[in-house]
């Protein structure tokens, strides 16, 4: 079962609000938040076999998925909206990204550097700045939450092609408001071989 956990606030602090989020889902569901550690590449990693965890945060906004074997007890965390999927996976990788401040030619302009050609071919056949924006951001999103479930970094971000077939991986992308702001959202499942 997943755990999906989405706050807003001062983008200021931001991180800290990340290690909370973090911090209250891990003592609720397993009782022990110094069962949160973190890998050498600075990712958060759980020390519960079975389980995963990863953040994302935007201006501001913070999401949190945990994936655990099992069910997950109800969970409500303070000034955050919590949402539980029934869904199996081994790994989980998550994005978030602010829609504010960002146009279509400085989208264009990253794609071309950081999609496959396919997928950037794909955003400059729009004609549409917001459609080559909104789809820039599901792409962008994907592509984080996959290198995230991957434990790979962003190091490894042009090499994830969305558009082709990978064995075990699922997206769930979708957008949100939060105190007015919209943002992209994008939750990576991964399952082992």
């Amino acid at each position: 079962m997943i755990a999906l956990c989405l706050a807003s606030g001062d983008p200021a602090r931001e991180k800290e609000r990340a290690a909370a989020l973090c911090a209250a889902l891990v003592e609720q569901v397993f009782g022990d938040p110094a069962l949160l550690g973190r890998e050498a590449s600075g990712r958060p990693r759980l020390k519960v076999p079975g389980a995963d965890l990863s953040l994302a945060h935007s201006a501001g906004a913070v999401l949190v998925a945990l994936s655990v074997k099992g069910d997950l007890p109800p969970l409500n965390v303070a000034g955050a909206t919590v949402t539980l999927l029934d869904e199996e996976t081994d790994a989980v990788g998550v994005d978030l990204e602010a829609d504010e401040g960002k146009d279509a030619a400085r989208c264009l302009r990253i794609a071309r550097r950081f999609f496959t050609p396919g997928e950037a071919a794909r955003l400059e056949a729009l004609s549409d700045p917001a459609a080559v924006k909104d789809a820039f951001l599901t792409l962008w999103t994907q592509k984080e939450a996959a290198v995230k479930a991957t434990g790979e970094g962003l190091k490894a971000l042009s090499g994830v092609d969305t558009e082709a077939h990978f064995p075990g991986r699922r997206f769930r992308s979708w957008t949100t408001t939060l105190d007015g702001h919209p943002f992209h959202a994008c939750l990576c499942m991964m399952k082992n071989a």
